[in-house]
């Protein structure tokens, strides 16, 4: 009889995490490549947590994330958890309009863009339409459509205000990118260099022997233009 096992992809939590990729290696019997790859999500989180560790509570960036044009992910769901593990504050964490839903439609919640009562730094986009091979035509259409969903936020038009970033990268890589993105011009330790160091050890060592040199620009719009 067959049986179907699933481990969401999404996961960002280290222990959920660590326990689907254990669980994966050990039906397909590879226990240490997950292994190694457990190893590296914990290696990437520690620079990231030693990092943001130095600074002041004020200094920490406040952030909301995105998976859906015009939508805000709630403070649980799995989206808004990359930016938690990348270093940043929910941005929303006193609004309660959420309900049970995991994402609320902009549109319907304009009191989000309240500043006096809710004001964060970051709007990140997590989308599975920018990934690897995406068209330089296909990323502004992407970005073009997604940020100006938001034209409401006072934030709005502010160079590096909001980011793009793929929901197809490995979960170690979009952690990586969304630190850099956030904190890359304090904190000299996430760097975008850094940051593609992750993903290039992604690469070499869980490619299958494609050593293609990757960077940030394949999986990452860090800008508050459109991509040319």
């Amino acid at each position: 009889m067959a049986r179907v096992i699933h481990c969401s992809k999404s996961i960002y939590t280290g222990r959920r995490l660590k326990a689907a990729r254990i669980l994966l290696g050990f039906l397909f019997q590879k226990e240490s490549r997950a292994s190694d790859l457990v190893d590296l999500y914990d290696s990437t989180m520690k620079t990231i947590k030693d990092a943001v560790s130095t600074l002041p509570e004020d200094k920490k960036v406040k952030a909301v994330a995105s998976s859906m044009n015009g939508y805000i992910s709630s403070g649980n769901s799995d989206y808004q958890a990359v930016l938690d593990v990348a270093g940043a504050e929910f941005g929303l964490a006193d609004y309660s309009g959420f309900g049970s839903s995991t994402s609320i439609k902009v549109v319907d919640h304009g009191s989000v863009f309240n500043t006096s009562l809710y004001d964060w730094d970051y709007i990140v986009h997590i989308r599975t339409a920018l990934g690897y091979g995406t068209s330089a035509a296909s990323a502004k259409t992407y970005w073009d459509t997604y940020t100006s969903a938001f034209n409401a936020w006072s934030h709005y038009g502010e160079e590096g205000s909001q980011i793009m970033i793929s929901g197809a990268a490995p979960v170690p890589v979009r952690v990586a990118y969304a630190a850099y993105a956030m904190y890359g011009s304090v904190l000299g330790e996430l760097s975008e260099s850094w940051a593609d160091g992750v993903h290039q050890t992604f690469i070499t060592d869980f490619f299958n022997g494609d050593n293609t040199k990757l960077v940030a620009s394949d999986l990452l719009i860090c800008c508050n233009s459109a991509p040319a």
